[in-house]
């Protein structure tokens, strides 16, 4: 199994704000899935304020980074802004170290209510 292959990305449209939900490694082999779903989601929200949830992130390197920031500064361009929920001690970690965690809004969002049984 290819990282690919352990990496999704999903976007919800239906609450108050768009989420980007981020699993598994993100990596240069999977950063053009991320940033094909934030520049989606960037031009169907412009001047938004978009989530990217990164509760289920186990791994981030320095292209992933980039397409973070690259978002970024595309939605400030438009007036909007991304935020980031949820980030693992990992990520944390990576925030801290590049100064990134003065440059992101991370924000506490409600987990989605689970599936009816």
């Amino acid at each position: 199994m290819d990282a690919e292959e352990q990496f999704e990305v999903s976007v919800e449209t239906g609450g108050p704000l768009p989420v980007v939900r981020v699993m598994g490694e993100l990596d240069s082999a999977t950063a053009p899935v991320l940033r094909r779903a934030l520049t989606e989601v960037i031009a169907e929200n412009p001047g938004r304020r978009i989530v990217v949830d990164l509760a289920h992130m186990g791994f981030i390197d320095s292209t992933g980074l980039g397409v973070l920031v690259g978002a970024l500064k595309r939605t400030r361009d438009q007036g909007g802004d991304l935020l980031l929920t949820s980030p693992t001690s990992m990520t944390t970690k990576v925030l801290d170290i590049t100064g990134m965690c003065r440059v992101f809004e991370v924000v506490d969002l409600p987990s989605p209510a689970p599936a009816p049984a």
